[in-house]
């Protein structure tokens, strides 16, 4: 019982800390309506170079979907992706900080309505308490089998009527 409590602890202190890690990321979101061919841009001034993440939810999604592209601080285009679920997660590789830039752009001709989010993945930062989620789970695992190891089922004798 004490492992498994051990194991417990250590994905929960895993968990909260890459919790507090990721809130402190810089990230920069907006809700915006989007009528036919318009465009709408998420800001976001990311540091050095590393991983970068976007969220995009339409909330009435209608199966149209949407157009997302980012762009450097020098206006390349670094990652696009048509968009056509009502949530979805992107991720891109940036080799140089500034402030990037996600536009949304709705192709169809009504008028839809996003909500977009922009940061850093800082999936370096997310090494020390990824490691203690993983830890406290082989420990978890651990206790388990040690617990069904010692665990004996009684099964009838099948010679006796």
């Amino acid at each position: 019982m004490r492992w498994f409590m051990a194991g417990v602890l250590l994905v929960a202190a895993g968990a909260a800390w890459a919790g507090v890690l990721f809130a402190g990321l810089p990230s920069e979101g907006a809700a915006m309506d989007l009528g036919a061919g318009q465009s709408g841009s998420v800001r976001v001034a990311l540091p050095g170079d590393g991983p970068g993440y976007y969220v995009i939810h339409m909330p009435e999604f209608d199966g149209r979907g949407a157009f997302v592209q980012v762009a450097d601080p020098r206006g390349n285009v670094i990652a696009e992706e048509m968009v056509r679920t009502r949530m979805a997660a992107g991720y891109f590789d940036y080799d140089s900080g500034g402030t990037h830039q996600v536009r949304i752009t709705n192709p169809s001709d009504d008028v839809l309505r996003v909500e977009a989010e922009a940061g850093e993945a800082g999936a370096f930062v997310m090494a020390p308490p990824g490691g203690l989620v993983v830890a406290g789970s082989v420990i978890l695992m651990g206790a388990a089998y040690q617990r069904l190891a010692r665990h004996s089922m009684a099964q009838p004798d099948p010679n006796t009527s």
